[in-house]
């Protein structure tokens, strides 16, 4: 036994970074909500070209899925390569893109942002030139930002012992913002960071909002490789509790072989624009743990990333994502999506949802020392634009309406422009379950024939409860559709005037998974 939780807590330690290794060892379980500020250098690499990929291998099917996990591997394992060498610590993959730290243990920001920079130049050096497809077709861009300065990491959530962590701060607004400035093939230096290298870095070309092109760094300083550090077992729940199901149960089951796949998943972009990096932790905790308890229970969906800019909050979760599957994730997808928006609203947060379906790769992306369960694709970007797009709603694809249309009701579609987008998308705004609706219209019908003996024995209960004042229970129990919520509004039509106080409870079939 020891053996095995050793191996799984190896298999474990590749999917979060060394900065949640070192506070479980310090600090151990999470109890609640904690937040801690540091000094850091960061660097951000966005890689542009793996969509058309993503969707050019998708064509190939099972096979297509293996090719595209090997590239995907190859060229995120050379970046994560010169992360290890530099000594960084790859804290998020979001899709296409990655966030590194260099903490300031040593009270030399400089030093740390040194490091970046000559990481962040290694890294273009790693992947200049990258093709993918049978005949090279397709390439693979690279840009990088570094910035410095003072962070706030925050462990939020706790919902079904399931733990989100989220990085904010200036330096991460800046990268931010120097992605969108930089060109393939460029590093960006932020101001900040500029002014704690200028004098050992050449930079002469400069870019929107200040920022340098950076071309070299002084050589002398040396890298300092980044070092793994054991896990005893005993940590071995709470570093689950920072992973997605799709990956513990896999682990656990000895299936890491088959973690790669395209699959179709409803996908869900949600921003919280009032939930910033200086919002007090006990509202970002309320806001995450409402929105857990919505999307987890009773849809059984997935969160897969957490992210902080000068945007606010943003989170991605997906309907789909093994072990929970369901023939009706579209339906689920759009029910959660407005569950997440009324938990929010009667927080008075703000909120803008966007929700696709199809298919899209599914797999861990890195190398052998540090990996993530990611999901790319079309459909994934999809969901984020229609995000943009919503404006304090929700808005969903034409997809995630057709397929959920017998389950949600919708208001009528428009065409809109989204960027990045040549066609105009047809896009829907969802307004309620129809069951809910249906059970309404079908419980108020008085009209019943039949059933007789059935009406008359609950009858007989209620009328024994309130003369004798014994206290009885009725079970109503038969096979879907024959007719047992008619029986009960038949019953319940019948005791109108009566001193009996009636409570109502329904549940969904959606929920039939949960256990009792």
């Amino acid at each position: 036994m020891e053996a095995r939780d050793t191996s799984l807590l190896h298999q474990y330690r590749k999917y979060i970074p060394t900065l949640i290794i070192d506070r479980l060892l310090s600090d151990g379980r999470p109890e609640g909500a904690t937040q801690e500020h540091m000094a850091c250098a960061v660097l951000f690499a966005d890689i542009s070209g793996f969509t058309p990929l993503t969707e050019a291998f998708a064509s190939e099917g099972a096979s297509g899925a293996e090719s595209f996990t090997h590239v995907l591997n190859d060229f995120f394992g050379r970046l994560i390569d010169a992360v290890q060498f530099h000594g960084g610590d790859v804290v998020k993959f979001a899709g296409d893109a990655m966030t590194v730290l260099w903490r300031d243990a040593d009270s030399n920001l400089a030093a740390a942002t040194l490091r970046a920079a000559a990481c962040a130049l290694a890294m273009q050096r790693a992947v200049a030139g990258y093709t993918a497809g049978a005949q090279g077709e397709h390439s693979l861009l690279l840009k990088v930002a570094v910035s410095a300065g003072s962070l706030s990491v925050v462990h939020i959530g706790g919902e079904f012992n399931r733990w989100e962590f989220a990085i904010a701060g200036e330096p991460m607004n800046e990268v931010a913002s120097a992605g969108d400035a930089a060109e393939p093939g460029d590093v960006l230096i932020s101001p900040t960071a500029w002014r704690l290298i200028a004098a050992r870095a050449t930079a002469p070309g400069q870019r929107s909002g200040g920022h340098r092109i950076l071309m070299s760094v002084d050589g002398t300083q040396a890298p300092e490789p980044q070092r793994t550090r054991a896990l005893p077992n005993y940590l071995e729940e709470a570093v689950r509790g920072y992973l997605p199901a799709a990956i513990t149960r896999r682990i656990m089951a000895g299936q890491t072989d088959y973690l790669s796949e395209l699959r179709s998943l409803t996908i869900l972009f949600i921003n919280l624009p009032d939930i910033r990096y200086d919002t007090p932790l006990d509202v970002a905790q309320d806001a995450m743990r409402g929105l857990q308890r919505a999307l987890y229970f009773p849809f059984e969906g997935s969160i897969n990333k957490l992210s902080v800019d000068d945007k606010g909050v943003t989170l991605v979760a997906a309907l789909g994502l093994p072990p929970f599957s369901h023939e009706d994730d579209p339906a689920r997808g759009a029910l959660a999506a407005l569950a997440m928006h009324r938990v929010l609203e009667t927080m008075n947060l703000r909120c803008s949802v966007g929700v696709s379906t199809g298919r899209v790769y599914c797999g861990s992306v890195g190398s052998a020392v540090r990996q993530e369960y990611t999901i790319m694709g079309d459909k994934v970007n999809l969901a984020a634009r229609l995000m943009q797009h919503a404006e304090g709603g929700i808005l969903v694809d034409a997809d995630t309406r057709e397929r959920s249309a017998d389950q949600v009701d919708y208001g009528p579609g428009a065409d809109i422009k989204l960027k990045g987008k040549a066609q105009r998308v047809r896009a829907f705004v969802p307004r309620d379950s129809k069951r809910r609706e249906e059970r309404q219209h079908s419980l108020s019908d008085a009209n019943f024939i039949g059933r007789r003996e059935e009406i008359d024995q609950a009858l007989t209960a209620l009328n024994e409860m309130l003369t004798l004042g014994q206290n009885r229970a009725v079970v109503i129990e038969g096979e879907a559709g024959i007719g047992k919520s008619h029986l009960l509004q038949a019953v319940l039509n019948r005791i109108d005037g009566t001193p009996a106080h009636v409570l109502r409870s329904a549940a969904d079939a959606i929920e039939q998974t949960t256990s009792y």
